[in-house]
C-alpha cells in the first residue's frame, strides 16, 4: 500500500507540474497594445492591452508585441525587459514617454542568450528622465526605425546607453534611427554611449543610417569603465551633427578596453565645440573612410596616444582647424616574420606575416582579446593562425593562405590549416579570404559564442579525411555555440587557382551541439564519401537553413548522425554524379554511429540523381510534402548559377574588403587603399 500511496502522490505532483507548465505556456506568442486598450484584457489583437509592461507579462520569451494603432504605451512608468522579445510598432508608431522622471525609460536586463528587438518606437524623456534605452544584460539589442529624444536629466543622461555588465560578447545594432537632444553640459552624456563595464569583454556595436543630432556628445565609445577587453564600433552611412561637444569620439585608458572604431561613408559636422572626430587614449584606434568632416571647431584629432587613420577617401575641410596633421595614412602592409602572441588585447593589423618555420601567428595558451585585421598571412610552414585555450579572438578582413609548398606532400594533421583553434571560446571571424590550407578553418572544442560570417573559403588541400573548407570536430571536448553564416565556400580544379581543391566534405560539423549553418553558398566536391554540408558523428541540435549548395560530389546535405537536426529551406543542385558515390541531394542515415533521431527535413528544393533518401535508421522523418524534389526542383533551379548567382568575394566584409587575388567585393572600399589626393584625406 505504501508503494501505491507513493505512486498516487507522484502522479499528483506530475499533474500539478503539467498544469503549471500549461499555464506558463498559455501566454501569447504575439501580443497587442492599442491606444484604447485595457490592461485587464488578454493582450490579443481583438482585446489589446494599454501598456507594453502588461503585454510583456503576457508574452512568451521569444515572442512579439505589436501596436494596433498609434498610442502612448508607457503607462507613465519605465519598462524592464528580462527576456528575449520583439516590440515592433513599425506599422503604427508606438510612443513611450513616461510622464514622471525615470532613471531609465526602457531597461534591458536579460540573460546572456537573450535578444531584444525594438522597432518603430518614439521614446521621449520629456527632459525629465535620464536614459532612453539602457542595456546592462543580454546577448544583443537591435534598435530599428526608432526615435530616442529628450533625455537630459540624472547622473549621465543618454539617448542610448549600452553598458553590458554580465555578457562579455554583447552586441548592439542600431539602424534607421534618430537620436536627438540628449545629455547635458554637466555631467555630459551623449546621444549614443557605448560603455561596457565587464572585464575582458568583446563588445560590438554597429550603427547604420543613424542620425545623431543636438546631443552633448554625439556618438561616444568609452573604454574607461572596463578592465581589458575591446569595443568594436562601426559607424556607417550615418550623421552626427549639431552636438554640443565632440561629434564622434573614442576615449580610453591604458588599463581599460581597447577601442577599434570604423567610420565609413558618414558625416560629422557643425558640432559646437570639440572635434568632429577624435581618438583619445593609448588603446584607441579610429579609421576614417569615405567620410565628411566639416563645419566643426576642430575637424579631426588624436590625443593621449590615440591613433586616427585615414584611407585617403575623406573630405576634411571647412573646420576652424581641420587637424589634418593628426591623420595617419593607411597604405601598404608592413612585412613581418612569424608572430607569437603572449599578451592580452594584442592588435595585429596592416602587416604581411609569413613564415619559413612553423605557423605564421601563434596565440599562446590563456591569452584573451587578440584582434587580427586588414592583414595578409602566408605563406606559412605551419598553420596560418593557431591558438589553444584562448578567449576572445577576432579576425577581420584579412587574406590567410598558408600554402606550405615545401611540405605539400604531408596531408595530416592540423599542421597547415588556415585557422586552427582548440579548446577556445568567443571567436569572431568575419570578412576574410582564407585559402589553400589543409582545412581552411578547423575548430576543436569551441565554447561560448563563436561567429564565422561572410568569409570566402577556397580550395582546401588536405584531402580525405581532412581537406574541409570548414571543419568543426573534436579530439577531446565537443564544440558548441557555432554560427556559420553568409560564407562562400568553394573547391575548384580551375587552373587559375595555384592549388586545386581536394576536399572530403566542404563544410563538416561533428562532435558539435547548439550550432547552425545558415545562408551559405557552398560549391564544389568530388569525393565519393563527402558532402557539401554534413551533420557528422555525435551532433546534437544543429540547424541547416537557407544554404545554397552546388555540385558538391556525392551529397549535398548529409545527416550521418545526430539528434534534433533541422534541414530547412535549402537549395541543392548536384547534377554531376561522382563515381562510386551515393549521389544524393539530401540523405539521412546513421553512418556515424551513436544516437540518430528527431530529424526534420522541410521546405527544401533538391535536385540530384537521388534528390532525397532516408535509410530508416534515424527514426521516422515527417514528410510535410513541402520539399520540392527531382524534376520539379530542376525546373526551379536550372541553370543554378543564373537562378542563384554566387556572392561577391568576400561576401560580407567586416569593415573593408580584404585585399586578395580573388576579391571582387565592391559594396565597401578595399582595405589598405593609398591616399587619393591632397583634398581627399
Amino acid at each position: 500500500m505504501r508503494k501505491n500511496a507513493f505512486s498516487f502522490a507522484a502522479l499528483g505532483a506530475m499533474l500539478a507540474l503539467a498544469l503549471s507548465l500549461a499555464a506558463a505556456n498559455a501566454q501569447n506568442a504575439r501580443s497587442w497594445v492599442a491606444g484604447n486598450g485595457n490592461d485587464a484584457g488578454p493582450c490579443t489583437k481583438a482585446q489589446p492591452c494599454a501598456t507594453f509592461a502588461r503585454a510583456l507579462s503576457q508574452t512568451n520569451a521569444g515572442g512579439e508585441i505589436n501596436c494596433v494603432d498609434r498610442g502612448e504605451f508607457s503607462g507613465g512608468v519605465g519598462l524592464t525587459i528580462a527576456k528575449s522579445i520583439t516590440i515592433d510598432c513599425n506599422s503604427a508608431q508606438g510612443r513611450f514617454s513616461p510622464a514622471s522622471p525615470q532613471p531609465v525609460a526602457i531597461l534591458v536586463s536579460a540573460a546572456s542568450t537573450d535578444v531584444v528587438v525594438l522597432r518603430g518606437l518614439d521614446i521621449d524623456g520629456n527632459g525629465i528622465s535620464a536614459l532612453g534605452i539602457d542595456l546592462t544584460g543580454g546577448a544583443a539589442l537591435h534598435i530599428e526605425k526608432c526615435v530616442i529624444r529628450n533625455f537630459a536629466a540624472g547622473g549621465l543622461p543618454a539617448g542610448i546607453l549600452f553598458a553590458p555588465l554580465t555578457n562579455p560578447v554583447a552586441e548592439l545594432l542600431i539602424s534607421d534611427t534618430r537620436v536627438t537632444d540628449n545629455g547635458t553640459g554637466t555631467p555630459g552624456g551623449a546621444g549614443i554611449l557605448v560603455r561596457p563595464a565587464i572585464a575582458s569583454g568583446v563588445t560590438k556595436a554597429i550603427l547604420t543610417r543613424v542620425e545623431v543630432r543636438n546631443n552633448f556628445f554625439g556618438i561616444k565609445a568609452d573604454g574607461t569603465q572596463a578592465i581589458g577587453g575591446v569595443i568594436n564600433l562601426t559607424v556607417r552611412d550615418s550623421v552626427s551633427t549639431g552636438n554640443a561637444a565632440n561629434g564622434i569620439v573614442g576615449t580610453g585608458s591604458a588599463n581599460g578596453a581597447a577601442i577599434v572604431m570604423m567610420i565609413d561613408r558618414s558625416t560629422s559636422s557643425h558640432n559646437v565645440a570639440g572635434f568632429g572626430v577624435i581618438a583619445d587614449g593609448p588603446k584607441t584606434t579610429i579609421r576614417l573612410g569615405g567620410s565628411s568632416i566639416a563645419g566643426n571647431i576642430n575637424g579631426v584629432g588624436a590625443s593621449n596616444g590615440g591613433v586616427l587613420q585615414s584611407y585617403g577617401t575623406n573630405e576634411i575641410s571647412g573646420n576652424s582647424n581641420d587637424g589634418l596633421a593628426a591623420l595617419t595614412p593607411i597604405g601598404g602592409l608592413t612585412a613581418s616574420g612569424p608572430i607569437d602572441v603572449t599578451a592580452d588585447q594584442t592588435v595585429i593589423e596592416n602587416v604581411h606575416v609569413s613564415s619559413t618555420s612553423g605557423s605564421c601567428i601563434t596565440i599562446e595558451r590563456g591569452v584573451s582579446g587578440t584582434v587580427i585585421r586588414n592583414s595578409e598571412i602566408g605563406p606559412c610552414m605551419g598553420n596560418g593562425v593557431e591558438g589553444t585555450r584562448i578567449n576572445g579572438l577576432s579576425i577581420f578582413d584579412s587574406y590567410i593562405h598558408p600554402e606550405n609548398p615545401v611540405n605539400s606532400g604531408n596531408n595530416c594533421c592540423d599542421s597547415r590549416d588556415g585557422l586552427f583553434l582548440m579548446d577556445s571560446s568567443n571567436i569572431d571571424v568575419e570578412g576574410n579570404v582564407i585559402a589553400f590550407g589543409e582545412s581552411n578553418i578547423e575548430v576543436d572544442g569551441l565554447t561560448g559564442t563563436n561567429v564565422f560570417k561572410g568569409n570566402f573559403l577556397l580550395n582546401p588541400t588536405g584531402g580525405s579525411p581532412r581537406g574541409q573548407n570548414f571543419q568543426a570536430w573534436s579530439g577531446s571536448n565537443s564544440n558548441s555555440g557555432i554560427t556559420f553564416s553568409f560564407n562562400y565556400t568553394l573547391t575548384s580544379q580551375d587552373p587559375k587557382y595555384p592549388y586545386p581543391g581536394n576536399p572530403e566534405d566542404n563544410v563538416n560539423f561533428g562532435h558539435t551541439s547548439n550550432s547552425s549553418a545558415t545562408d551559405n553558398y557552398i560549391v564544389g566536391g568530388w569525393s565519393p564519401s563527402g558532402c557539401g554540408l554534413i551533420s557528422d558523428t555525435s551532433t546534437d541540435t544543429l540547424s541547416f537553413l537557407r544554404n545554397r549548395i552546388y555540385e558538391t560530389g556525392q551529397c549535398g546535405i548529409g545527416v550521418a548522425s545526430g539528434t534534433t537536426i533541422t534541414v530547412d529551406s535549402n537549395k541543392i543542385f548536384n547534377d554531376n554524379p561522382v563515381p562510386n558515390g551515393g549521389n544524393t541531394g539530401i540523405y539521412v542515415a546513421n553512418y556515424g554511429g551513436g544516437q540518430c533521431g528527431n530529424i526534420t527535413v522541410t521546405n527544401n528544393t533538391s535536385y540530384a540523381q537521388t534528390s532525397f533518401w532516408a535509410n530508416g535508421d534515424c527514426g521516422s522523418i515527417p514528410d510535410p510534402g513541402n520539399n520540392i524534389l527531382d524534376a520539379a526542383a530542376f525546373a526551379v533551379l536550372n541553370p543554378f548559377l543564373i537562378t542563384n548567382p554566387p556572392p561577391l568575394i568576400p561576401p560580407m566584409p567586416k569593415n573593408c574588403a580584404a585585399a586578395s587575388p580573388w576579391t571582387t567585393q565592391t559594396s565597401v572600399a578595399g582595405c589598405g587603399r593609398p591616399l587619393l589626393s591632397a583634398k581627399a584625406r
